[in-house]
């Protein structure tokens, strides 16, 4: 969740100051919460929505694939809960 309200709030700032580190940390940020097998799988979905929301770039885009297709799985699990 911390992980999450980081990459956020970077991304919140990228989005007001431009500054390109900003929005490359939160990309990092965002993509670990999703990735880390301990968080709150409600958690892990938050943060690849929130990861998929941020401005795009071309160069992540196989990796914002992989994980909006990892997202939609475990949001199917959740579906069943």
């Amino acid at each position: 969740m911390y992980l999450n309200n980081l990459g956020r709030w970077l991304g919140t700032r990228y989005e007001r100051t431009g500054e390109m580190q900003d929005l490359e940390q939160a990309s990092v940020y965002l993509s670990t919460a999703f990735h880390h097998l301990a968080t709150n799988p409600l958690h892990r979905v938050r943060a690849a929505t929130h990861y998929l929301n941020l401005p795009a770039d071309l160069r992540n885009a196989a990796q914002s694939i992989e994980l909006a297709t990892a997202a939609l799985k475990q949001r199917r699990r959740l579906d069943f809960r």
